[in-house]
């Protein structure tokens, strides 16, 4: 764990990420924030395993004494990139269960994933090759899934919860416009948008870049600004928390 020594009883960020420690967490050391980092090994194991496991980490978060002493467990954030992002909206939406609640305060969501069935936007119109990925990827790490349309992975779909009872009050995306996943995660901006939930979102897009750009050009000018964007969503609050 990172913790500043001059900064204590901050906000605590959550983060989920598919990239090298040495890549996006050196990223985040610039913002001045703690960083809690957990290892889970996705190959090895059913991929629903990797929900419980997050959701067990917060809770061991929030409970452990020492800890208390370092961060504000009343300004929890959650950040992650690509398949992380599908792991920080479910544990968002966790979060909001009356029956489990978590006093989470917002969530960054870096050019997240998320697929369905159907295509949308300019999904329709893609080339063949760029859709190989996004066809193939979740029911190969969850071989026991319904599909595309899981409730896990397709966030509009029937049988998934209204995204008005995500549990958190502020929401930062990130994406970029030559992302496969782009459409639906302006779909995911505009529904929380225009939801009666209380709090504000807000969106970033990058231009010129592909999915999860700054985890192969993590010094580019346009990687930096979105780090700065992002340290600057945190700040605003004070945080000094990333898992």
């Amino acid at each position: 764990m990172f913790a500043p020594v001059s900064l204590l009883r901050q906000c605590i960020v959550n983060l989920y990420s598919s990239s090298p420690y040495n890549d996006l967490q050196s990223e985040f050391v610039d913002t001045m924030q703690t960083h809690l980092a957990f290892d889970n090994l996705h190959g090895c194991y059913n991929i629903k395993f990797a929900y419980e496991d997050s959701w067990a980490t917060i809770q061991w978060v929030l409970s452990d004494s020492w800890l208390q002493g370092y961060v504000d467990l009343e300004k929890i954030f959650l950040a992650g990139d690509s398949s992380g992002v599908n792991i920080v909206h479910s544990m968002a939406m966790r979060a909001g269960d009356v029956a489990n609640p978590v006093n989470l305060l917002g969530v960054a969501l870096i050019q997240p994933y998320l697929w369905g069935k159907e295509r949308i936007g300019s999904e329709g119109v893609l080339d063949t090759d760029k859709l190989i990925v996004p066809n193939k990827m979740w029911t190969f790490a969850y071989p026991s899934t319904i599909g595309h349309d899981d409730p896990l992975v397709n966030l509009f779909d029937a049988e998934a919860p209204s995204l008005s009872d995500l549990g958190c009050t502020h929401v930062l995306v990130f994406i970029t416009n030559q992302d496969v996943y782009r459409d639906r995660w302006w779909l995911y901006y505009e529904t929380l948008r225009k939801s009666d939930r209380r709090g504000v979102v807000e969106i970033m897009e990058t231009e010129g870049e592909d999915h999860v750009f700054h985890l192969f050009s993590p010094t580019s000018m346009k990687a930096l600004d979105m780090i700065k964007r992002l340290g600057s969503f945190l700040n605003q609050y004070k945080c000094t928390g990333i898992m």
